[in-house]
């Protein structure tokens, strides 16, 4: 079909109007045009030639946009339900590659001015009782094979010459006037479906180039006005499965938290070394003299209810030696069940005493806790 071309004759002011154009029309002005493809796609042409927008019945695709006064607002739809704005990356074509970034930037200052923030907030609520809308940040889903979900990270700016780097901050919202802050949670992934384990959760103080690493402070909140409490800081390890193993406090990979030390005389016998205040779990016990007993021995249990020593659950079946070589320290080997070792309150941790003890001196046990 032959070609036909629409030429403007002027402007129209305070008016509405457009074109109806079929496949090859265009319309010019003296630099620029619109021309409808052979496909029937509307398209906008800069001085140049340049295709700078197409038009088609699924949507528009475009170079760039610039706002011509101090803001640039892109709305959804005003409805019902409001519309949504989607803001999405290029698809790929090749196999390989990856999808387009999705890039929020800030406006570059001039020279001695702040860089242009960048704020995502979720909607305000209705006029009366509606809730604020939420503000999401999401890595995307993994989505064949085993592939790996995607990382969603919030990173502060880097510094520059001696200035620190940009702060990162998770704050809960504001209360209203008699209502609670928002609550801050850092929860990992779930495990997968099947057989896949939760993610952890790591918090790191960044490698230090020169100097002192710095330190990591948990601080809880300070009471405000009368009498009121300071927060608590609560630490809980996770539960176990069956006969699994609870998880536990740990100081540098090591559960060992809570140490009593039980003196032993060469006139010892059988007895209560502790009452337990809390749920506790003994995690190791040790024993060292100066001088050999004749042939002492020493296992350690617990007693519950009114149980007396000597009478209750044995926590290492083999006996430790208090005879044989001085100064040298000698382990338990704990072969109680995790229910076994584990105490709860008012519970009690003896030491059974067997052998002869003539001649000992300088004995001691250490055991080791761990609450739970």
């Amino acid at each position: 079909m032959k070609a036909k071309t629409l030429r403007s004759k002027g402007t129209t002011k305070n008016a509405d109007w457009g074109f109806k154009m079929r496949p090859t029309d265009s319309v010019h002005t003296t630099k620029s045009g619109i021309s409808c493809d052979t496909n029937g796609n509307m398209e906008i042409i800069g001085p140049t030639g340049t295709i700078l927008t197409t038009m088609t019945s699924s949507g528009i695709s475009i170079g760039q946009i610039d706002a011509n006064d101090s803001s640039l607002d892109i709305n959804g739809q005003a409805a019902a339900q409001g519309g949504v704005v989607v803001l999405r990356g290029g698809t790929s074509s090749t196999s390989g590659n990856a999808g387009g970034a999705v890039q929020t930037v800030g406006g570059t200052p001039g020279a001695t001015g702040v860089g242009g923030a960048v704020s995502l907030t979720g909607g305000i609520g209705g006029a009366t009782s509606g809730a604020g809308g939420a503000a999401s940040i999401a890595g995307g889903a993994g989505t064949a094979g085993n592939a790996t979900g995607g990382a969603a990270s919030v990173t502060g700016g880097a510094g520059q010459g001696s200035a620190a780097g940009g702060a990162s901050s998770l704050i809960g919202g504001a209360g209203g006037a008699t209502g609670a802050g928002g609550a801050l949670t850092l929860t990992s992934g779930a495990g997968g479906a099947t057989s896949g384990v939760a993610g952890a959760i790591a918090i790191s103080v960044g490698a230090a180039t020169s100097g002192n690493g710095s330190s990591i402070t948990i601080t809880a909140g300070n009471g405000a006005g009368g009498t009121n409490s300071g927060g608590n800081i609560n630490l809980v390890p996770g539960t176990a499965v069956s006969t699994g193993t609870p998880g536990e406090l740990q100081a540098n990979g090591d559960s060992n938290l809570i140490a009593i030390t039980i003196p032993l005389t060469a006139t010892d016998a059988t007895r209560v070394v502790m009452v337990v205040n809390r749920a506790m779990r003994l995690k190791s016990a040790r024993s060292t003299f100066s001088t050999a007993s004749t042939s002492g021995t020493w296992k350690m249990e617990k007693c519950t209810g009114t149980t007396a020593a000597g009478s209750g659950t044995a926590l290492n079946s083999a006996a430790v030696n208090l005879s044989g070589t001085a100064n040298t320290t000698s382990a338990a080997t704990l072969d109680g069940t995790v229910a076994q070792l584990t105490f709860a309150a008012g519970d009690r941790l003896s030491i059974i005493i067997a052998g002869t003890m003539t001649n000992l001196v300088g004995g001691m046990i250490t055991a080791m806790l761990t609450p739970v």
